[in-house]
């Protein structure tokens, strides 16, 4: 199917083929339906040694993935079953759950629940964001996942900068975008003949002042 390397990395399945990919209306959720590749096939689910195949077991079913935004995500595929000559008959493994669970691997729900958390965290700013992040870096120090480990020490690290941009709402993204309407104001202001008529369009553009115009009615004021 076309975006099928897309598709493979948002559900978490680099082993196996994306056949196709569908919105099921009665649960509301995006399914992926999937098939392992050869090499990873007829594995028992619990020791991973290559087996003999026993038969289909119960058919296809359906793992519960990482959420595709607001809507839930499953993944979909042959579960057969192996003969084990250590563990017997048991299903084979897939390589993005563990043996009996009904959902992808828990590292992974784990690393996304951080990753929203860390969004909310600017997403209320102020006193309960910084108390959100307090919560947040004892979780991610503790979470096992190198990366997220390393993020939170990097936090630590810059913190009194973190907080005064929960404090203040003021981040870097917001002076960047300040200076980039400076500089087309500086391209529009060509021709001026001293600096002072630049610095004041660029107050009039983007300091928050509203003075009235000659001519022209306030219309707040007829309300």
């Amino acid at each position: 199917m076309r975006n099928a390397r897309v598709w493979r990395a948002v559900l978490g399945v680099d082993e196996a083929v994306v056949e196709r990919v569908e919105f099921d209306e009665d649960s509301r959720a995006v399914v992926g339906h999937v098939r392992l590749v050869r090499a990873t096939r007829g594995r028992c689910g619990i020791c991973r040694c290559r087996c003999s195949g026993y038969d289909a077991g119960e058919g296809r079913r359906r793992w519960r993935t990482l959420d595709l935004g607001s809507r839930p995500a499953y993944i979909e595929a042959d579960a057969p079953r192996v003969s084990c000559p250590k563990h017997g008959v048991v299903v084979a493994h897939v390589p993005w759950a563990r043996h009996g669970a009904g959902h992808t691997d828990p590292r992974l729900h784990r690393a996304y629940l951080l990753k929203e958390g860390l969004r909310y965290v600017f997403a209320v700013k102020s006193e309960a964001g910084k108390q959100a992040l307090d919560r947040w870096l004892s979780w991610a120090r503790r979470c096992r996942i190198p990366a997220f480990v390393h993020l939170a020490k990097r936090i630590s690290a810059v913190r009194p900068h973190i907080d005064a941009a929960l404090e203040h709402g003021l981040s870097n993204a917001l002076i960047e975008s300040v200076n980039t309407k400076i500089r087309l104001i500086t391209r529009v202001a060509f021709g001026f003949r001293s600096a002072t008529a630049l610095i004041a369009l660029v107050m009039l553009s983007l300091g928050g002042h509203r003075p009235a115009l000659p001519g022209r009615i306030d219309p707040r004021i007829g309300q």
